[in-house]
C-alpha cells in the first residue's frame, strides 16, 4: 500500500511538471486592487489592551433598522470606536473611524467602506475578523486584542439593564421612534440612547452628519463608562445578558479579564481624562461614481497614531481624491483586464500535457501580464495622461494573449473584457459584489 500511494505522488508530480512549462512566477501589485493589502503588525513601545467597539446597523424593530435590514450578514458596522487602555502610562482613550472611510481589507481583493469590510465574510464571525483587520490595517498594524459588537435591539437592551443613563443633551430633536427630546439634563432610557447615537439626519443642522454622530456615540460611551464604574457586579450582569442567544452581542474576548482591567482602570480615571478622537477626512460626493466617501486626512492620520501609539504609521496609498477618479476613467477597467488574465492562465499551466504552441502562448501571457502588472502600478501611483496610456497599451497587448492562450487551451468558461456597468457589481473588481454600498 506504501509503494502504490508512494507511486501515485510520483505520477501526480510528473503530470505537473509536464503541465507547467517554465517556473513561471507571477508579478505581485503593490496596488491592493490586484493584490490585496497583507496585514503586518506595528510595535509598540508601551503596553495596550485594544478593545474595538462595534454598532450593527441592524434591528427587527422598523423603527431604527437602516434601510430596512433584518440580518445581521447584511448590516454594516455603523459605528466603529476603538477604545485603547495604555497600561504602561495608565490612559485610556476612544478613537472613532467614519463609517464611510474608503479602505482595503486584508487578504480581500476591491475597495470597500470601513463599514462594509464586515460584509466582506460568509459568517458573522470571519466579518467581525475582518473588520478588525481592517481598523488594524488602517491604522499602521496597530494590534487589536479584541473586539465587541451589538445590534440596536442589543444595545437598547443592555442600557436598559443597566437602568439607563442620566445625560445632558446638548439638542433638541425627533428620535427615530417619534420621541421628542428636548435639550438638557435628563434620564434616558434605553430606547432614549438608541434615539440619541443613531440621530443624524433628524439632528439639528450642523450636527447632522457623521462627524457629529462619531462624536455622540464617544460622549454616550464615556457616560456609561461613568456609570459602569460605580458597580462592578453591573459589568458582570451586563456580560451574562449578553450571552443570552436572544440578544444579538458578539464578542471574541475574554469576558472575566477583560472585565477586570476595565473596571480598574475605570476606578481610577475620571471621564474627563479619557481622550476622545475621530481621524477626520473629506466627505466626498460620489467620488467613486455612486456613493459618498471619506477621504482621510492622511497627515492627521499620522499625527493621531503617534500620539495616542508611539509610533509612525506610513501614508496610506491609493486612497485620495485624484485616485478614485482614476479608478472610475480605466483603473477598475484594467483591474477586470489584468484580473481574468490571471485566471486564463493559471487553467492554462494546470493543463496535463500542454502543446509546443501552448508552453509558448502561456509563457507570452505571462510576461504580457506582468508588463500590464507594472504599467498598472506605476499608473495608479502616478496619475498622468502619458502613464494611462502606457497602462491601455498593455492591456491591449495582454488580452491578444490570452485570447491565443484561450484557443489552444480549450478555455471552457464563460468570459469577457469588459467590466459591469456597476464596478461594484464585478466579482473581478470586488471579491464580495453584492454588498449593499448604504
Amino acid at each position: 500500500m506504501r509503494f502504490r500511494k508512494a507511486f501515485v505522488l510520483v505520477i501526480a508530480a510528473v503530470l505537473l511538471c509536464t503541465a507547467v512549462p517554465a517556473a513561471l512566477a507571477e508579478k505581485k501589485s503593490n496596488n491592493p486592487m490586484l493584490d490585496p493589502v497583507e496585514l503586518t503588525y506595528a510595535r509598540t513601545k508601551d503596553e495596550f489592551l485594544n478593545i474595538l467597539f462595534l454598532g450593527l446597523d441592524v434591528s427587527s424593530d422598523t423603527i431604527h433598522a437602516s434601510a430596512g435590514k433584518r440580518s445581521v450578514m447584511k448590516s454594516h458596522t455603523d459605528v466603529i470606536m476603538l477604545l485603547s487602555i495604555n497600561k504602561t502610562k495608565g490612559r485610556m482613550d476612544l478613537l472613532s473611524i467614519p463609517r464611510d472611510t474608503l479602505c482595503y481589507v486584508p487578504g480581500v481583493h476591491g475597495v470597500y467602506k470601513m463599514n462594509a469590510a464586515f460584509n466582506t465574510a460568509t459568517n458573522y464571525k470571519e466579518g467581525f475578523r475582518h473588520v478588525r483587520d481592517t481598523v488594524s490595517w488602517f491604522l499602521g498594524g496597530l494590534k487589536i486584542d479584541a473586539y465587541c459588537a451589538v445590534d440596536l435591539e442589543a444595545m437598547r437592551t443592555l442600557t436598559d439593564k443597566m437602568g439607563g443613563i442620566d445625560y445632558d443633551l446638548e439638542m433638541t430633536y425627533t428620535g427615530g421612534s417619534g420621541r421628542r427630546y428636548k435639550a438638557g439634563y435628563q434620564h434616558l432610557d434605553g430606547l432614549g440612547i438608541v434615539d440619541y447615537v443613531r440621530a443624524r439626519k433628524n439632528a439639528p443642522q450642523g450636527s447632522n452628519n457623521d462627524m457629529e454622530r462619531t462624536k455622540r456615540n464617544r460622549m454616550m460611551m464615556l457616560a456609561i463608562f461613568d456609570k459602569l464604574k460605580s458597580d462592578m457586579n453591573m459589568l458582570n450582569e451586563l456580560w451574562a445578558e449578553g450571552q443570552k442567544s436572544s440578544v444579538n452581542f458578539f464578542s471574541d474576548m475574554n469576558g472575566i479579564r477583560v472585565i477586570t482591567d476595565m473596571w480598574d482602570f475605570l476606578q481610577g480615571i475620571e471621564s474627563a481624562e479619557i481622550g476622545s478622537y475621530m481621524i477626520p477626512g473629506s466627505y466626498e460626493l460620489y467620488v467613486l461614481g455612486y456613493w459618498n466617501l471619506n477621504i482621510t486626512d492622511q497627515a492627521e492620520r499620522i499625527k493621531i497614531i503617534k500620539t495616542l501609539y508611539g509610533y509612525t504609521a506610513k501614508e496610506i496609498p491609493y486612497t485620495s481624491k485624484n485616485y478614485c477618479k482614476w479608478l472610475l476613467n480605466g483603473g477598475f477597467q484594467a483591474t477586470q483586464n489584468i484580473r481574468q488574465a490571471r485566471l486564463i492562465l493559471d487553467y492554462a499551466m494546470l493543463r496535463p500535457k500542454p502543446s509546443k504552441d501552448l508552453k509558448t502562448a502561456i509563457t507570452a501571457l505571462d510576461k504580457a501580464i506582468d508588463a500590464a502588472v507594472a504599467a498598472f502600478d506605476t499608473a495608479g501611483s502616478k496619475i498622468r495622461a502619458a502613464n494611462n496610456q502606457a497602462l491601455t497599451n498593455a492591456c491591449k497587448k495582454m488580452r491578444t494573449a490570452a485570447e491565443k492562450v484561450v484557443t489552444l487551451s480549450k478555455y471552457p468558461h464563460a468570459y469577457t473584457w469588459e467590466k459591469a456597468k456597476l464596478w461594484y457589481q464585478d466579482p473581478l473588481i470586488n471579491d464580495y459584489p453584492k454588498i449593499d454600498w448604504r
